[in-house]
């Protein structure tokens, strides 16, 4: 069982270093200290970034410190996140602990049900109907309070204020790591001490080299992020041949979240790979403060916090009023609603800059009930789905025209559409592989093939939980290659699917390729 029975630091103690805190705050419900000015997080490559990955690696071993029953632990806190332990083996390492620590994390019958532990939110974001109060919805809500709630952990251990430095990969100066995170040794006043910031189930290649640049530009790298930061709503679209268009929400749990998670964990699923053990590996945290700051880059939020592409009342009241509980300061339970997470200033942080995202036309607040009318131009033939042979060699498919010609031209005309490549992909289990996407083009008269994006099956570790394969639709703008004539729709369209890394072998099938007016 990976628990941590170091006990240098005792929960009294820990809880009585908030007493520091006082002084420049205010508490309030669950002990979390809500202080101002806001805090500031900082791009882990400036001198201020730095100065808080000393505190954060110093908090995280105080954390590791502390038994895995303390709801201010390492593991606990990862714990909530999810977790690879069986009924018995949860319920194990609260022997001895205070019953109201495994009510908190296990339930009030200790069998996992109603307890926090393993409440991550991931997967498709629809608001309609069942889907308006599911957690699937709240992948951004959900990840911003808790990773609120564990800064303000790390700052009661700490006893001082503390913001966490976020990890912005999409600078690609940014795509390796500094080596205070990647070495198992670290210098502190001029003594060789373990790291706590190392972990040791990362991928080497990533380790050695960072993230993949495929192209030079900032938004082309494994996380291929342009594409999400120019998603016009909040919420996935129904479209009017029964799919969905992404929202922003599940675009972001998509691309750069998983694809990093996929990247930076091992070729078997260990580590930031898999939803267990993700949160143990100290980069998860600064990875979903950059996440967290990407939404607030294309919140664009007015001074008052608040931006015209939240989700609004009444249409999105039950998104609104969900509630999450997480651990307090005090190591009790502490509630928050998602529109609690609508404002930076309300919770008393900030960041030192935004991503630029650069002017984009969103849906209109509350239009999320709209179904989309798509055309679909181009596809594979029926039964023409491939499953990624042994080997992990690129799967070629030919997308053969689906209507006339002139009806193309016809839409390729009219500014107002859009023009999307959509994937279906189904698997048994995230292959911990990400998949880079071509479409062959034509440039200045020569056949080539151009990345258009790269995705993932991270979401898929959800479902291994439950026993239940996984389906899910790759989407990508291609809407400049269709304007600027280096991609006909009227003739066949050859896209190559190209597993980077991982093990997709035998386990993802490529069901059905196509590309869709809108």
């Amino acid at each position: 069982m990976p628990k941590d029975s170091r006990a240098k630091y005792s929960r009294r103690a820990v809880v009585a270093g908030l007493s520091g805190l006082a002084a420049a705050a205010l508490t309030g419900a669950g002990g979390i200290a809500y202080a101002a000015p806001p805090r500031t997080r900082y791009d882990i490559k400036t001198p201020q970034g730095r100065a808080a990955l000393d505190l954060y690696r110093e908090a995280v071993d105080k954390m590791q410190g502390l038994p895995e029953s303390n709801p201010l632990s390492w593991n606990f806190q990862a714990n909530i996140h999810a977790h690879a332990y069986d009924k018995a083996q949860a319920a194990a390492i609260f022997d001895g602990a205070p019953d109201g620590q495994k009510q908190l994390a296990l339930g009030p019958n200790g069998d996992g049900i109603g307890g926090i532990w393993w409440t991550c939110s991931h997967g498709h974001a629809n608001l309609d109907g069942s889907e308006a109060d599911s957690y699937a919805a709240h992948f951004t809500s959900w990840h911003r309070l808790y990773v609120w709630h564990f800064e303000r952990v790390c700052e009661a251990v700490l006893g001082k204020p503390f913001a966490l430095p976020y990890w912005n990969y999409l600078d690609l100066t940014q795509l390796k790591l500094p080596a205070a995170v990647l070495s198992p040794k670290v210098r502190v006043k001029g003594k060789l001490v373990d790291n706590a910031l190392f972990f040791p189930d990362r991928r080497p290649d990533f380790v050695n080299n960072g993230l993949r640049a495929v192209r030079a530009d900032p938004s082309s790298t494994d996380i291929l992020a342009l594409d999400t930061m120019r998603t016009k709503g909040f919420f996935d679209l129904s479209t009017s041949n029964g799919s969905f268009r992404q929202g922003f929400v599940t675009a972001l749990d998509g691309t750069p979240h998983g694809s990093v998670h996929v990247r930076v964990g091992t070729d078997d699923g260990h580590g930031m790979g898999a939803f267990e053990s993700a949160a143990r590996d100290p980069i998860f945290w600064m990875h979903h403060a950059n996440i967290d700051r990407l939404w607030e880059s294309w919140r664009n939020p007015g001074t008052d916090g608040s931006s015209i592409k939240d989700p609004k009342a009444p249409k999105a009241s039950n998104w609104l009023n969900k509630s999450f509980t997480f651990a307090g300061t005090d190591g009790q339970a502490s509630v928050k609603m998602a529109r609690d997470a609508l404002s930076l200033p309300g919770l008393g942080y900030r960041y030192d800059r935004l991503q630029p995202v650069g002017l984009i036309a969103f849906a209109a607040p509350n239009a999320e009930q709209t179904v989309v009318k798509v055309t679909t131009l181009t596809e594979t033939a029926e039964g023409a789905g491939a499953t990624v042979a042994q080997g992990n060699a690129p799967v070629i498919v030919q997308l053969n025209p689906a209507v006339p010609a002139d009806q193309v031209k016809t839409l390729a005309r009219d500014a107002g559409n859009q023009f999307w490549l959509v994937i279906d992909v189904e698997t048994a289990r995230n292959p911990n592989s990400l998949f880079e996407v071509l479409v062959k083009v034509n440039r200045r008269g020569v056949a080539v093939d151009e990345p258009v994006q790269t995705f993932n099956l991270f979401n898929a570790g959800m479902h291994k939980r439950h026993d239940m394969s996984y389906a899910t639709a790759w989407q990508v703008d291609i809407s400049d290659l269709v304007r600027t004539g280096r991609m006909d729709l009227a003739k066949t369209v050859e896209v190559t699917i190209k597993p980077v890394a991982g093990d997709a072998s035998g386990i993802v099938r490529i069901k059905h390729v196509r590309i869709e007016a809108q």
